[in-house]
């Protein structure tokens, strides 16, 4: 009933607004017209954080979210194992000030989850500098572009995250790089062009 009630109330829109070229296909499914489905990318406000007091040493890896399967942390923490001088948090029940201090501090930020419609975590990642590793999966590849500002990698594949993180620990300077890029693209995302463009899409 819920799935009839979301695409009946799609059907009667005269504008259906959508975060990301991935949920745009999704939405298309309904058989709404791909004409009057409009991407609009959230916007995002990152607050200052508040810097973990005690950061392990080492090679720093952090994933955020909540503690379900799709996030992939399992992988993560499995990875990280194998390397002596790595360490991994995950910044889940924290507050924000606090999690994203975890992302500030780290070496690189993963997003190891099989769906994202619109990762909030990895914009927020991006914006503070953090070198980032995601996979390709929902919208994330509209974030990231692999190689460019940072590095993308197929879900669910523990060969190939354990290669993205080693080749991030390997090369700090070609990691600043993609976060260095990464921070330049990041506009698009600001909370005035969300507001714009949403202005933009309801005076049409």
């Amino acid at each position: 009933w819920l799935r009839k009630i979301q695409t009946r109330v799609a059907a009667a829109a005269t504008r259906v607004i959508v975060p990301s070229e991935y949920l745009k296909n999704i939405v298309a499914t309904w058989r709404i017209p791909r004409e009057k489905i409009q991407v609009i990318y959230n916007g995002v406000d990152v607050v200052a954080p508040t810097l973990p007091s005690q950061r392990p040493d080492g090679f720093l890896i952090v994933s955020s979210g909540r503690r379900v399967p799709w996030k992939g942390f399992e992988a993560i923490e499995r990875v990280t194992a194998r390397e002596p001088s790595w360490h991994c948090f995950i910044a889940s029940g924290l507050s924000r000030v606090d999690a994203l201090g975890w992302v500030k501090s780290a070496d690189v930020f993963v997003l190891n989850s099989t769906y994202e419609g619109f990762a909030h975590a990895l914009l927020e990642a991006m914006m503070l500098g953090t070198p980032v590793i995601a996979t390709d999966a929902g919208g994330n590849a509209e974030l990231v572009e692999d190689g460019v500002t940072g590095l993308l990698i197929p879900p669910g594949d523990d060969k190939a995250l354990y290669a993205a993180i080693k080749r991030v620990a390997s090369d700090p300077i070609a990691a600043r790089a993609l976060a260095a890029a990464a921070l330049s693209r990041v506009e698009k995302f600001s909370i005035a062009e969300m507001l714009s463009r949403t202005s933009d899409a309801l005076t049409l």
